[in-house]
């Protein structure tokens, strides 16, 4: 892989460990356009408007502090996806991030565009993800924290899948 990513840096040295046999990717940017048409230039700057609001900075602050404590050696990166995980942790990831991008009053509808790119990209990132778990399968999903809530949402109107909660899988052995 030439890009350093979850799948790379995580999946694959873990399904290794593991004795799998094959990480199976599921991100999906087929739609990508589901928000279109816009103005680049316009929904560049709509989009960094909305997402200047207090839980933004409040979530950048605590990533910076745990990313100056992981260079300094008195968080681990164990614990670092501990912290970002929590369900506090997701809840203002989508009060910075979506919540805002919805409740944005700004013309040309930027937020709306947004959340309905996101929106499908998660849909069919669970879809594909529903389709390898298949039947009986353990399945280890490994994304981004602000796909997580989403993850968790749709995975809990299937009829036969399980989740268990990260703070189980983020422990040291």
């Amino acid at each position: 892989m030439a890009r350093l990513n979850e799948s790379s840096l995580i999946a694959a040295r873990l399904a290794a460990r593991l004795g799998h046999e094959r990480v199976y990717p599921v991100d999906d940017h087929t739609g990508d356009i589901a928000g279109h048409p816009i103005n680049e230039e316009t929904f560049g700057t709509q989009m960094r408007q909305i997402w200047d609001n207090p839980a933004s900075a409040e979530r950048l602050a605590a990533y910076q502090e745990w990313q100056e404590q992981v260079e300094d050696g008195t968080l681990s990166v164990l614990e670092w996806y501990r912290h970002l995980n929590t369900d506090e942790q997701a809840r203002l990831a989508m009060r910075s991030d979506f919540g805002a991008a919805a409740g944005s009053p700004l013309p040309g509808n930027a937020g709306r565009k947004y959340l309905a790119y996101w929106e499908t990209r998660n849909l069919r990132m669970v879809a594909n993800l529903r389709q390898v778990i298949g039947d009986e399968r353990r399945v280890l999903a490994i994304v981004g924290v602000s796909h997580k809530p989403y993850y968790e949402r749709y995975l809990r109107m299937t009829s036969d899948v399980r989740l268990v909660d990260t703070s189980v899988v983020l422990k040291i052995d």
